[in-house]
């Protein structure tokens, strides 16, 4: 219990600092400059933070094995680097890209892990705080280079505007994985596609958690189709 916390100071050394096989059990973890490498959160009321980096000379790093468990929580501003983290959620813990206005635009915020494992786990692509139809123009992408386990993703959409959360895998892909979409509800102009997954490969299994089975648009009704590329599905 209690709160931990790496580079709280304005000091330019503090994006030195670095920790290694961070434990938190029902506590309070966040990082303001810095690097991190393993940790292990577990817990209802556990939590770990990676902030938003104050300025482009101040990094703030993931790395290593980190696992997130028994519905503790992971919350990753945008800018953090966390392309050398492989990451585990399990048993109701979840993932959340926190992403704020300094990445609205015509392009999504991009974050990248090493690999995501998930056993019963929920990664979220918005924000904690995020309005549920919409994102004020803020969506989010999801590049991994290894997908693997059973779980949860729910992404935010504008079909309408042709915007919305991505998940990236560059290489194989396997397991069992539902995802939950939360669109505008603003009736888009035609039917026309909008990818929400791209993988490499392997066997995963993608289904629609909406009720129903679909995404109400309005006019349309939307489902969730396997489409096979010459890069992937």
């Amino acid at each position: 219990m209690g709160q931990y916390t790496l580079g709280r100071s304005k000091d330019e050394f503090q994006a030195l600092a670095r920790a290694e096989d961070l434990q938190v059990s029902g506590g309070t973890a966040i990082v303001y400059a810095g690097t991190l490498a393993n940790a292990s959160v577990s817990g209802a009321t556990g939590s770990l933070s990676l902030m938003t980096p104050r300025d482009n000379v101040t990094p703030v790093k993931l790395e290593g094995a980190v696992r997130i468990t028994d519905s503790a929580t992971l919350t990753l501003g945008n800018g953090v680097d966390t392309t050398l983290a492989d990451l585990t959620a399990a048993s109701r813990g979840s993932v959340w890209l926190n992403s704020n206005n300094s990445c609205a635009g015509t392009s999504n915020c991009e974050y990248r892990v090493n690999s995501l494992l998930l056993n019963d786990g929920d990664v979220y692509l918005s924000a904690q705080t995020a309005a549920p139809a919409t994102t004020n123009g803020i969506y989010n992408t999801l590049t991994t280079s290894e997908l693997s386990g059973s779980g949860n993703f729910y992404l935010h959409t504008n079909v309408a505007g042709s915007r919305g959360d991505q998940l990236v895998v560059h290489n194989n892909a396997t397991g069992n994985f539902k995802i939950f979409v939360q669109d505008t509800g603003v009736s888009p102009q035609s039917d026309e596609a909008m990818t929400l997954v791209n993988t490499g490969g392997g066997d995963a299994s993608f289904t629609l958690g909406n009720t129903g089975g679909f995404v109400d648009l309005g006019t349309y009704e939307y489902v969730l189709k396997a489409t096979a590329t010459a890069t992937g599905t």
